[in-house]
């Protein structure tokens, strides 16, 4: 049998912590340590914003140091001939001056893709398409007149194509930046030799150098078609 003695009779101690009694001496003390604490967290904020500051400056800074040491891009202009065999390179500048042999492979290749009527229409399309970034509003409206008279989508909706294959450039005396072309066409219908006759154009071309990412891209030597005129010879 458990016999009671006089240490049962002890009040438990408190597990928790005692509260302090309420006096102007910790109720100062609670005020400062709050302070105190809100100030070292602000602290160590900016210490961190300054850390990662510190850090972004210098991953871009040597972003910028190593994409300065990189060797530029220089861009060269590359000559031609009529064949498209490449001739003189020469470092791209404001003085290039384009050269005959250039113009006279854009002329041709120009109206090979203007007067070419392949059996693919997404080829035509194409062709037209690159032959855009070639003229002027002047040269786009005189083209347009000439191919009102022309029906190359009806051409190859029944079968028929037409090779072109040019015969001479010839630079017109006394008449700035215009040529003669002369070119030959043979129309296949299906498979057979329909018909084949010569071509004859007056081409006035205009320098203009480019400026936009994409015209550089599509036309770096400027060289547009500002007036056209053909017929066929007799």
């Amino acid at each position: 049998m458990k016999h009671k003695t006089e240490f049962d009779d002890r009040p438990l101690p408190h597990t928790a912590a005692m509260k302090e009694p309420e006096n102007r001496f910790n109720d100062a003390r609670r005020r400062y340590e709050g302070t105190m604490g809100a100030a070292v967290v602000r602290a160590a904020n900016w210490r961190l914003m300054a850390f990662a500051s510190i850090t972004l400056s210098v991953f871009l800074g040597g972003g910028l140091i190593y994409a300065s040491s990189r060797p530029a891009a220089v861009p060269y202009y590359v000559d031609v001939d009529k064949t498209g065999a490449a001739g003189n390179v020469t470092k791209a500048s404001q003085d290039y001056v384009v050269q005959e042999s250039s113009i006279e492979y854009f002329l041709g290749q120009t109206i090979m893709k203007l007067r070419m009527v392949p059996k693919d229409v997404v080829q035509y399309r194409h062709n037209g398409d690159d032959v855009k970034f070639f003229l002027t509003k002047s040269g786009e409206k005189k083209l347009g007149e000439l191919m009102k008279d022309e029906h190359p989508l009806q051409d190859i909706k029944d079968g028929k194509a037409t090779d072109v294959e040019i015969i001479g450039i010839t630079k017109q005396t006394g008449k700035n930046l215009t040529y003669q072309v002369r070119w030959k066409e043979k129309v296949f219908d299906k498979v057979d030799l329909e018909s084949e006759y010569t071509m004859t154009a007056f081409v006035t071309v205009k320098l203009s150098r480019p400026t936009t990412e994409d015209a550089i891209q599509h036309n770096p030597f400027g060289i547009y078609l500002d007036d056209i005129s053909w017929s066929k010879e007799r």
